[in-house]
């Protein structure tokens, strides 16, 4: 059941809980809201269509920029300036010296470098990879690991297809299996005739087993040249020819592909945030636990346990608690000194207990849909 905002706030939710510089933050409130999923808090791994997954990782991780709330401009973060170069295409960001992490340790450009890197490893699998696309390398990283994967899903599509139609593959089933794995504009580049008769092969014909055998042993060559090629550039990042690197400690080189005035409010979002360099050697879950580093206006405090599968349908409420970070000293104070986002998983609202507490001033922001608000009185 599609939920909707039922109260009206900035876009930014979270950018509204902190203040700039010199602005007095009262540390005596709670934010308190509810949610209706439970909150993923890995920046490469966030649910793209979970606004709230992206708020929360925002609090308590501070990029090289913040949006202004009232402008959507980019604001000071983790860098304090950036400028553009003449050519247009390269940003210097200079990140705040006494910007430290939680831990007490110094945020610095290499755990920018480090995660942004993560982001763009094939192997991660961030849906959010895309965001990185205007930086130089990596819109070919993203396009040759999909080449990578889609050659390696065709040509076994091909095979178990060919294994069942010895005789010739129906040609609507060869454009089915095109289709399904989306690797049609990646083959028009593959040196191989039969490939390209396959690109435009009529569904009312058979497609011959030595042809289909032959696009199989040309996906294999072209699946080795996309897989080097990413290898390559994915090694490259961090390298001074690369895309982004570091100079030295306090300082963030970015190149783009061509002119992109928007970069200083782009790195803002949640992707772009910096990855401390103890979560290197740790899975998803160091970002669930309440140990988990990080260089925000806020703190995880805690959360409550995932539930279990199945559970969806039932009435389940996890708590994900953040604090004030005392070790915060840029330009985004925290307004409040704690939040508490209930996260609902169930599928509707028995009862609309979240309206009920809501309208007793328990709630500041909830989730709801129309049939539920305005309750009836």
């Amino acid at each position: 059941m599609t939920r909707i905002l039922t109260f009206a706030l900035p876009l930014l939710l979270l950018l509204a809980l902190v203040a700039p510089s010199g602005q007095a933050s009262d540390d005596k409130t709670t934010f308190s809201y509810s949610d209706n999923g439970y909150v993923q808090l890995d920046p490469a791994h966030a649910s793209l269509y979970r606004i709230n997954d992206e708020r929360l990782i925002l609090a308590i991780q501070e990029c090289l920029t913040t949006l202004d709330p009232q402008t959507g401009k980019a604001r000071p973060g983790a860098a304090d300036s950036w400028s553009v170069g003449s050519d247009g295409r390269t940003w210097t960001f200079k990140l705040r010296k006494d910007a430290v992490w939680s831990d007490g340790s110094p945020v610095t450009a290499k755990d920018f470098v480090r995660a942004w890197k993560r982001i763009m490893d094939p192997f991660t699998k961030s849906e959010w990879s895309s965001l990185l696309r205007p930086i130089k390398d990596c819109g070919e990283i993203r396009d040759n690991s999909a080449r990578t994967e889609g050659f390696s899903e065709l040509r076994t599509a091909l095979r178990q297809l060919l294994a069942s139609n010895p005789n010739g593959i129906p040609g609507d089933e060869v454009n089915l299996a095109l289709d399904d794995t989306g690797v049609r504009p990646f083959l028009v580049g593959v040196k191989s005739r039969s490939v390209k008769r396959m690109l435009k092969w009529s569904d009312e014909d058979p497609f011959q087993p030595e042809a289909a055998k032959e696009v199989i042993d040309a996906l294999k060559k072209a699946r080795r040249k996309a897989k080097g090629e990413w290898e390559d550039r994915f090694e490259g990042l961090g390298k001074p020819s690369s895309g982004f690197h570091a100079p030295d400690t306090h300082t963030l080189v970015v190149v783009t592909t061509g002119d992109c005035p928007y970069f200083p409010e782009l790195v803002a979002r949640a992707a772009f945030a910096p990855l401390h360099k103890s979560v290197e050697t740790k899975r998803a879950m160091a970002f669930e636990v309440g140990d988990y580093v990080n260089n925000g206006p806020f703190l995880l405090k805690g959360r409550g346990a995932k539930p279990a599968a199945g559970m969806d349908a039932e009435r389940v409420m996890s708590v994900v608690e953040l604090m004030k970070n005392p070790k915060y000293n840029g330009p985004n104070e925290a307004k409040v000194n704690r939040i508490l986002c209930k996260t609902d998983l169930s599928l509707h609202t028995p009862g609309q207990e979240d309206m009920f507490e809501f309208e007793a001033g328990k709630l500041q922001w909830v989730n709801a849909t129309w049939p539920e608000w305005p309750r009836k009185k």
